[in-house]
């Protein structure tokens, strides 16, 4: 009688402490992630500033014209680096394959500053501003500016001076 008992107890029992092995994991996945938000901090949002100078993108006039600046989220930079210019503006989805995340343009006036705050993909590990330059310096590439996800700030925003012909990456404050 105590076998037969132990027996249907054990039956009844097994569904719970199946069940519970899900749910333990389930909690130290959750202990993990807060974990991972408390000690690291998250880029959930991307936030960059652009400053422009007066003299920008100019025309044979020496007359300073708006740029066009394309925000690429990226997995790998391999294909961006490995990519020339002119190739990138006519075919980025083409060039940039499946490294491409996500992408955003907008543009700046000579003189102005702009902002932008789009949602940091998960699975993008580096932002690149290409600057769609009349008269790119194709030599020392300054036409585009990569960051990785570690350079990013959560609360600040990264600035990137257009001056001339290029694209620089101002310094944390």
């Amino acid at each position: 009688m105590k076998v037969r008992f132990a027996h249907m107890l054990l039956i009844l029992l097994s569904p719970t402490l199946l069940s519970s092995c899900g749910a333990w994991q389930k909690t130290k996945q959750g202990t993990a992630s807060i974990a991972d938000a408390v000690f690291y901090r998250q880029v959930n949002i991307l936030h960059l500033t652009f400053t422009a100078r007066t003299a920008i993108n100019q025309d044979d006039a020496q007359q300073s014209m708006p740029l066009r600046l394309n925000i690429l989220q990226l997995s790998t930079r391999q294909h961006l680096d490995n990519a020339e210019y002119s190739s990138l503006l006519t075919q980025p989805d083409w060039v940039l394959k499946e490294s491409l995340v996500a992408q955003r343009q907008l543009s700046v006036m000579p003189g102005q500053s702009v902002s932008l705050d789009m949602p940091m993909e998960k699975q993008a590990q580096f932002v690149a501003v290409v600057g769609l330059f009349r008269q790119p310096d194709r030599e020392r590439g300054t036409w585009k500016r990569v960051l990785s996800r570690e350079e990013l700030d959560a609360d600040s925003p990264r600035t990137i001076e257009v001056r001339d012909n290029t694209l620089n990456l101002e310094l944390l404050k």
